[in-house]
């Protein structure tokens, strides 16, 4: 099934409907999600090179693909009445109360996946998709939950919080939002391209209004800033101290603009014996040590793997490859149960667009920690 794309011309918006073409969306999240970002999934198969569960097979597959007819992007859509959501996804996104609408009342938006092919409108086209398959199937409720840096992106696209941030299988935490499909009002409100897709006569208030009683404006504990706090105070109760002591990245900033910096990032925790960073993968992420510690080896030509390092809290791996987009020289194993603030490019470049003189004093700090390291092994050379 197509769906045309208006404001687009250059793509093309599909649902997919054969068996080949789900294969094909889970072969591009591997390579969005595992190699090109550098990331890890629960769902991962590294030898069939796919991102896949169980939920696909009953799930609505939309995609993006461009106009040499490459994929720029997709999501999931499941409908909340199947059983086979998600591990935890029921409990953890709190879909009960708007099941009260009954069973196909609400719709589960997932696995978002856009790669670097997706231009600036992609991602409203790919979700305007999104909502209008979910008013077809009679799905009110259009939940999913995203990265607390992504949070303020969806809220102009009309969803809103209403549940607490929870962290899903990946260790990531994500914060719960909701579109209200027939709320024609506020999507107008916010000037959410989305307004456009319904017609305001055709849609009840009942949904709307349920939802302003039972989630007030100032109780929503999804909104960004909240996320944000969390974040921050699981920074500072692992680090003992407060971030803007324990992390060098975030010298001289203000206590504002150190939280702001930090709202970008994503928290993920790692295990002992867990593999941050392999050698010879091309990476683009770079790694802030929150709290326990990990050991960087080298694996030498005859295949021996020696310790080069071990680093602790407040200090920078991942550094190298972030910028050049190089392979990974070392792997980094964690030694102890931890946490690490992961940054990417595509993270770096939206503080750059938002917060310019941050993210400078942000990269002159991580310049500072460079020079730093090329002066001690300089010294141990010479």
């Amino acid at each position: 099934m197509t769906i045309t794309a208006r404001s687009t011309p250059a793509i093309d918006l599909a649902i997919a409907g054969s068996p080949r073409e789900i294969t094909a969306i889970q072969r591009f999240r591997y390579q969005v999600l595992v190699e090109a970002q550098g990331g890890e999934s629960a769902d991962a198969d590294r030898k069939h090179r796919i991102v896949a569960d169980a939920v696909d097979a009953a799930a609505q597959h939309l995609f993006v693909r461009t106009i040499t007819g490459a994929l720029a992007a997709t999501v999931r859509l499941i409908p909340a009445a199947i059983d086979v959501l998600p591990p935890a996804g029921a409990d953890a996104l709190r879909l009960g109360g708007f099941l009260n609408f009954g069973r196909q009342a609400a719709c589960v938006q997932d696995r978002l996946v856009v790669g670097e092919a997706g231009a600036a409108g992609i991602m409203a086209t790919l979700l305007g998709g999104a909502v209008r398959v979910a008013r077809q199937i009679g799905a009110r409720f259009l939940c999913t939950a995203v990265p607390a840096s992504q949070v303020k992106a969806f809220e102009q696209l009309g969803y809103r919080g209403y549940a607490e941030g929870f962290v899903d299988r990946d260790d990531q935490y994500l914060v719960p939002l909701v579109l209200l499909t027939e709320d024609y009002i506020h999507l107008a409100t916010v000037n959410s391209p989305f307004a456009r897709l319904i017609v305001r006569e055709d849609n009840p208030r009942t949904t709307a209004d349920w939802f302003a009683k039972t989630y007030p404006a100032p109780s929503r504990t999804g909104a960004k800033g909240v996320s944000e706090d969390q974040i921050w105070e699981r920074l500072t109760q692992t680090l003992r101290q407060s971030p803007l002591e324990g992390i060098p990245l975030l010298h001289d900033l203000s206590y504002a603009d150190a939280r702001r910096f930090v709202g970008v990032g994503r928290l993920k925790r790692c295990h002992t014996g867990d593999v941050l960073v392999r050698q010879g993968d091309v990476g683009r992420d770079m790694f802030v040590v929150i709290g326990g510690e990990v050991e960087v080896r080298r694996i030498d030509r005859k295949g021996a793997s020696k310790r080069v390092a071990a680093l602790g809290r407040g200090d920078v791996f991942g550094e190298m490859a972030y910028l050049s987009e190089a392979p990974r020289t070392a792997d980094v194993v964690a030694l102890t149960e931890g946490e690490v603030l992961v940054l990417n490019q595509q993270t770096m470049q939206r503080a750059i667009q938002e917060m310019p003189a941050v993210a400078a004093r942000v990269l002159f700090n991580l310049s500072l920690i460079l020079s730093d390291r090329l002066g001690k092994t300089t010294a141990k050379l010479v």
